[in-house]
């Protein structure tokens, strides 16, 4: 397996365009092959998710409640399951 990633990856992230990158595999011995494209989804899937959490700000505290009220409220809601087995 390979994977090609252009020079200018990051400079493409970081201006906020979609950068991407090529896979390279050998498809001789298909099972192989496909748990390595399963693991490299897995990894691109998880590097796309925290460069979206990165450039989204996060949300703004409604005005007049503090951090510590929200978070008691959060944790009022919380429900505990216990399934069998």
């Amino acid at each position: 397996m390979g994977i090609a990633i252009p020079r200018n990856f990051g400079q493409t992230l970081e201006s906020g365009h979609g950068a991407e990158v090529q896979l390279l595999v050998d498809g001789s011995d298909s099972n192989t092959s496909s748990i390595a494209i399963g693991y490299a989804e897995s990894i691109v899937r998880l590097y796309s998710a925290s460069v979206r959490v990165r450039n989204v700000a996060p949300p703004r505290p409604p005005a007049g409640r503090s951090p510590h009220a929200r978070l008691v409220q959060q944790l009022a809601r919380i429900e505990n399951y216990v399934v069998p087995g």
